[in-house]
């Protein structure tokens, strides 16, 4: 009635099932490292963003005091754009 079995076809099944599943792991893993990747780059530089700015734009945060001051009316008319009072 029914076929005979035979000793290996538990194990081919089970190797086919096996082979199968790690292709497709490999598969997941092609289309998610890329983002996994560009997460990790992005992170670190979001992490390090205060060492990171201080550097890029030491230039800025570290200005020279002026040797004579200007009154805040006579800095609102250097301004361009902008009426004074």
């Amino acid at each position: 009635m029914y076929p005979a079995r035979s000793a290996a076809s538990p194990t081919l099944a089970g190797s086919a099932l096996y082979a199968a599943v790690w292709r497709w792991h490999f598969y997941a893993a092609l289309f998610v490292v890329p983002f996994a990747v560009l997460l990790a780059i992005t992170g670190g530089i979001y992490l390090f963003k205060p060492q990171i700015e201080s550097c890029l734009y030491a230039g800025l945060y570290n200005v020279a005091p002026a040797t004579q001051s200007i009154g805040a009316d006579d800095q609102v008319q250097l301004v361009p754009g902008i009426r004074g009072p």
